[in-house]
């Protein structure tokens, strides 16, 4: 006995799978399941951690560069992008407190610190 099958080109996979996965993501958009955040003031950009030096103490950076740059503005430091010149963020602590930037005098910056 020999059974007729359909063969499907793997063209036709794909498409069918692309369309299965637009459609199901508009579904999702359009039955509110996607949280999309319309408030650009509370996004958060970015997660950052503090790297505690001891005196005379160096420590080992990425050679990758990463893509931000601090501007000291009224007194507080921000975060913009390298790639994005309207993309700018405040730097808070966990308290939502802004980080104040105070500028180091040459003479007390020692060599090899990093800054």
């Amino acid at each position: 006995m020999t059974e007729k099958r359909d063969q499907y080109s793997a063209r036709a996979l794909l498409v069918t799978a692309l369309i299965a996965v637009i459609g199901t993501v508009l579904a999702l958009d359009f039955y509110g399941l996607i949280q999309h955040n319309n408030n650009k003031q509370t996004t958060t950009v970015g997660d950052f951690h503090a790297i505690y030096l001891k005196a005379g103490e160096g420590h080992r950076l990425s050679p990758k560069p990463s893509n931000v740059h601090i501007e000291c503005q009224n007194d507080y430091v921000v975060i913009a992008s390298d790639a994005d010149p309207h993309m700018k963020g405040l730097l808070v602590d966990y308290r939502n407190r802004g980080i104040r930037c105070v500028p180091v005098p040459p003479a007390t910056a020692h060599k090899g610190d990093v800054q």
